[in-house]
């Protein structure tokens, strides 16, 4: 009970500071580490320490990746570049690196490469543990919130790289116009 109250008060702490003006900063989310079990035994402890994570995965997967108003911001200018190429399995477990790197600096940014630092902190994590059905599935769901990561920073890139194929510049506003169809009769 204790470990999830301490989980609790980590994930309550990250969100106010993720909401308020001063969440800028990298949040980090561990479990603590005066937990009484150890997470390389399959056994009771193994069960805890992947329902600790599972809550984890479901934060982090309900946070917003990125705001419709300020966009990503790439270390390198997507218009003097191709079009997006998914990383390999094995680079999509190492954050914010390559050609898609995001500045760490800009405000934009800090939400999408908290998550996606923690996810591969995560993977990394979970490769240390005992396999077992549920340490698999629990894999599975994190490469599934690797791939959403991934999902977000091709679409900003195709987005920003807009002007560059089609003279325009593409910005997702969120806003939807309302379209009227008119049927016309002979």
């Amino acid at each position: 009970m204790r470990s999830h109250h301490l989980l609790d008060d980590q994930v309550r702490a990250a969100q106010e500071k993720a909401t308020s003006p001063e969440g800028r900063r990298s949040v980090t989310i561990r479990p603590s580490p005066d937990l009484d079990c150890d997470p390389t035994n399959l056994n009771d402890a193994d069960q805890r320490w992947t329902s600790l994570i599972e809550r984890e995965v479901d934060w982090l997967a309900g946070l917003p990746l990125s705001s419709r108003e300020y966009p990503l911001a790439f270390s390198n200018n997507p218009m003097d570049h191709a079009e997006y190429v998914w990383p390999s399995t094995t680079s999509t477990i190492q954050p914010n690196h390559g050609l898609y790197a995001l500045k760490t600096t800009d405000k934009a940014n800090v939400v999408l490469l908290e998550v996606e630092s923690r996810l591969c902190e995560l993977i990394s994590y979970l490769s240390t543990v005992k396999h077992s059905d549920s340490s698999a599935a629990l894999e599975d769901r994190l490469y599934h919130e690797i791939y959403r990561v991934n999902r977000e920073k091709e679409i900003q890139w195709s987005q920003q790289r807009g002007r560059a194929i089609h003279g325009k510049i593409v910005v997702n506003t969120g806003m939807c116009r309302r379209i009227r169809l008119f049927k016309a009769y002979n």
